[in-house]
């Protein structure tokens, strides 16, 4: 073994040993892309709701109605040392008034197993974390189905724009 095999040894030991997230690094495009066909997606459905909506893919942002900017984000998550998953939704720099959809992502953040849609201003510090035992207080504001998710997006622009009425959306 040449000393440059042990360097390069030693650095991969140090930098998994400070939990260098390389998955994320790795994968960062296949994340980007589950962002923007979740926006998408949920873009299309306010659409044939009569909703204005348009996504700006660099900051990860939905206009809809020019009156709500609604945030993608990914719940991501890892183990701690209890062995239990916590996933955590990281703050952009860029964070509008509005709010949050977050998409939690499963073991190994392959697969979404839930959305989530939270007001920006419970993203008080950098990060927000929890547990699977900790999902209660999200309490009615997560949802299994980018459907159900998108109806609860239209409750939120029906209650406070009186003046446009907007269809229900079918679960398809």
């Amino acid at each position: 073994m040449t000393n440059g095999s042990v360097a390069s040894g030693t650095l991969t030991n140090a930098l998994a040993n400070i939990k260098w997230d390389f998955d994320w690094i790795d994968r960062k495009n296949q994340f980007k892309e589950l962002l923007r066909d979740t926006a998408d997606d949920i873009s299309d459905r306010l659409k044939k709701a009569g909703a204005v909506a348009c996504f700006e893919p660099g900051i990860d942002v939905l206009r809809v109605n020019d009156r709500f900017a609604i945030s993608f984000r990914l719940a991501r998550s890892w183990r701690g040392t209890c062995r239990e998953p916590i996933w955590t939704i990281n703050r952009r720099v860029a964070l509008p008034d509005g709010y949050i959809i977050a998409i939690r992502l499963g073991d190994g953040n392959k697969d979404v197993l839930d959305y989530f849609l939270l007001p920006t201003t419970e993203m008080i510090g950098a990060k927000i974390r929890f547990t699977e035992a900790g999902l209660h207080r999200f309490e009615r504001r997560y949802f299994r189905t980018s459907a159900d998710l998108t109806n609860a997006v239209l409750h939120q622009i029906v209650r406070r724009s009186p003046t446009r009425k907007l269809k229900k959306i079918n679960s398809t």
